[in-house]
């Protein structure tokens, strides 16, 4: 081999190490990238996953507030409700003893 051609060789495989080392550069530079984006991905997905998660969270809050407060309310008219029975039952006891007493004033007069 000559000189020159051992200098082509030497250049060819200097030519060749840093083709190479670029193409390596290259690939770690897109792994990289791709390891980004895949983490954004994955933030985004959580994030929206976060968001439903305390969407559900909220209505179900809202049912819960809605039934407790549908419930006071029955208890309430239902409390209403027993304390004019009450009133109309002691009115009655009382328009009765009225009445007796009236009887019985009648009956000693």
């Amino acid at each position: 081999m000559s000189s020159s051609e051992e200098e082509e060789k030497e250049e060819k495989e200097e030519t060749d190490e840093e083709k190479k080392k670029k193409e390596v550069e290259f690939l770690n530079y897109l792994h990289l990238s791709l390891s980004e984006e895949e983490e954004k991905e994955e933030k985004k997905e959580k994030e929206e996953t976060d968001e439903e998660k305390k969407e559900k969270e909220e209505e179900i809050l809202n049912y819960l507030h809605l039934s407790l407060s549908e419930e006071k309310e029955s208890v309430e008219e239902e409390e209403e409700e027993e304390e004019e029975d009450k009133q109309e039952e002691e009115e009655e006891e009382s328009e009765e003893e009225e009445e007796e007493e009236e009887e019985e004033d009648d009956k000693e007069q």
